[in-house]
C-alpha cells in the first residue's frame, strides 16, 4: 500500500518506482503500544510516541520513494530470544523501477547499495531523538530495509530484505566519525534475506551517500505548512 500519488523514476543509481492513492496517515506507522510485547517496550512507545510520530511525519512528506512499514517503534531481535534489549526501529520499503547497474550488483552490493543510502541517514534521524541517548531501556537501533529483487516476476515480486541491529554506543561512535564504518558493522547483527530464505550474513560496506538530503522528486510538492529539513 503506497501512500502518495505518482512519484517520478530516480534518475540516481538506486531509481524510485511509482506510488498509488493516499491512504494512510503518519500515525499509522506507528507500532500500536499494545502490540509491544513487554512492559518495557510498552513503556518506551508511550514515552517517545511524539518523537515517533514526528519521525513518521518526515519520512511521509519528504521522502515519498519510501515507505515504513511494519511499524515505528521499539522492538527487539527475535533471533536473540533471552533478552528484551529494545531497539528503536524502523521497517522501510524502498520503491525501485528498473535499474540495470543495480541488478548488476552481487546481493551483497545491493545491500550495501541500499544500506548506505537509506540506512544510515534512518539511523541517523533515530538516533536524533530527544532522550534516546540517556534512556538505559533504549539499548540500540535497529532498521530493515526491503526492495523488489531485480529480476523477479512483477505479478509476484521477491522481496530482499535486510535487517540489522546495533547497539547506541557503537553507533554514535561512526555517527561521530570516530570509530571506522568496517568496525561499526562488525559489531551489528545482520540479517539478510531472499524472500523468506535467509542467506546469512552480508559482507555488508557502509559508504558516503547524499542522496536522501540532496536528491528532489520531479512535479512533487509537499504539503503546505509542511518543511522538510
Amino acid at each position: 500500500m503506497i501512500r502518495r500519488a505518482l512519484v517520478a523514476a530516480l534518475v540516481a543509481v538506486l531509481a524510485a518506482g511509482a506510488a498509488a492513492s493516499v491512504q494512510a496517515a503518519p500515525a499509522d506507522y506507528l507500532l500500536p503500544v499494545e502490540k509491544h510485547t513487554t512492559p518495557k517496550a510498552r513503556a518506551l512507545a508511550v514515552k517517545y510516541r511524539p518523537q515517533l510520530l514526528q519521525f513518521s511525519e518526515y519520512v511521509y512528506h519528504c521522502l515519498p520513494y519510501v515507505e515504513i512499514k511494519n511499524g515505528l517503534g521499539f522492538k527487539k531481535n527475535a533471533k536473540d530470544p533471552a533478552t528484551d534489549d529494545r531497539f528503536a526501529s524502523l521497517w522501510l520499503y524502498v520503491e525501485q523501477g528498473d535499474d540495470k547497474s543495480f541488478s548488476a550488483l552481487s546481493p551483497a552490493r545491493q545491500a550495501s547499495a541500499i544500506f548506505s543510502r537509506y540506512g544510515v541517514p534512518m539511523i541517523r534521524r533515530l538516533s536524533a531523538m530527544q532522550g534516546l541517548a540517556s534512556d538505559p531501556d533504549v539499548y540500540g537501533f535497529s532498521v530493515a530495509l526491503a526492495w523488489v529483487k531485480p529480476g523477479s516476476d512483477p505479478n509476484r515480486p521477491t522481496l530482499e530484505t535486510l535487517a540489522t541491529f546495533m547497539d547506541q554506543a557503537t553507533t554514535r561512535a561512526f555517527l561521530s566519525k570516530t570509530l571506522p564504518a568496517s568496525e561499526w558493522v562488525d559489531k551489528m547483527k545482520i540479517y539478510f534475506y531472499d524472500g523468506e530464505k535467509e542467506m546469512g550474513r552480508p559482507p555488508l560496506e557502509v559508504w558516503e551517500d547524499n542522496f536522501i538530503a540532496t536528491y528532489k522528486v520531479p512535479n512533487y510538492e509537499v504539503q503546505k505548512g509542511v518543511t522538510c529539513p
